[in-house]
C-alpha cells in the first residue's frame, strides 16, 4: 500500500478545448478568444460541432482518460498546472501554452486508480537504491567518525565569516583532531 501511495498517479481530466493559433491571429488572438469563449459558454458541454471552433490544431484537442502527466506531456507543465485549477462543467479561457491559446472545457476530474506493481517497479527500485546508498554512506561516515575524537575550539566573535556580507576572515584556530587508537 506505501508502493502505491508513494508512486501514485494523478488525477484523470476528461478536457475538450478549441485552439486559437497566434501566428494566424497576430493582435487579434486574445479578443478572437475572448469572443469565441462567449458563444462555447452559451452552447454547454463539447460536442463536434464545438470542437471544431477555432483553428487547426496539430495536438489532439481532447483528453478522454489522460493524467495529469500525459497533459504535461503533450501540452507543457503551465498548460498542465492551469487546467487542474479549472472548475469542471464549463469552458474557460485563455489557457496559454507552448502551442498558443486554448479554450478549454474540462468535463470533470477523479482520481487514477492506483497504479499496478509492474507500472512502478523500475521506480522502486531506483527509489530503494537511492535509499540504500544514503544509508551505506551514513553508517560508512559514522565508522570513520567513530575512531577520532574531534574538538572544535570556541572562534571569537570577530573571527566569524559574516553571513551578510560574505567577508572572510582570517580564522586562525583550527578543530583539533586527535586519534581514539
Amino acid at each position: 500500500m506505501l508502493v502505491q501511495l508513494a508512486f501514485a498517479t494523478s488525477t484523470v481530466l476528461p478536457t475538450a478545448g478549441s485552439f486559437l493559433d497566434p501566428d494566424l491571429r497576430d493582435e487579434a488572438t486574445l479578443d478572437d478568444a475572448a469572443e469565441l469563449l462567449a458563444q462555447l459558454g452559451l452552447t454547454g458541454e463539447p460536442e463536434a460541432e464545438t470542437l471544431s471552433a477555432g483553428d487547426r490544431f496539430m495536438v489532439q484537442n481532447h483528453f478522454s482518460q489522460a493524467t495529469e502527466l500525459d497533459v504535461r506531456r503533450r501540452m507543457g507543465s503551465g498548460f498542465a498546472t492551469a487546467v487542474m485549477q479549472l472548475a469542471p462543467g464549463r469552458w474557460h479561457g485563455p489557457v496559454l501554452s507552448g502551442y498558443g491559446v486554448h479554450l478549454v472545457y474540462v468535463q470533470g476530474m477523479q482520481k487514477a486508480p492506483p497504479p499496478s506493481f509492474a507500472e512502478v517497479r523500475p521506480y522502486v527500485l531506483e527509489s530503494w537504491r537511492a535509499e540504500q546508498q544514503e544509508k551505506f554512506q551514513a553508517d560508512f561516515f559514522d565508522s570513520l567518525k567513530s575512531g577520532y575524537n574531534i574538538l572544535i575550539s570556541d572562534i571569537p566573535e570577530d573571527r566569524i565569516l559574516d553571513s551578510d556580507t560574505g567577508a572572510k576572515s582570517d580564522f586562525g584556530a583550527k578543530p583539533v583532531v586527535e586519534s581514539s587508537s
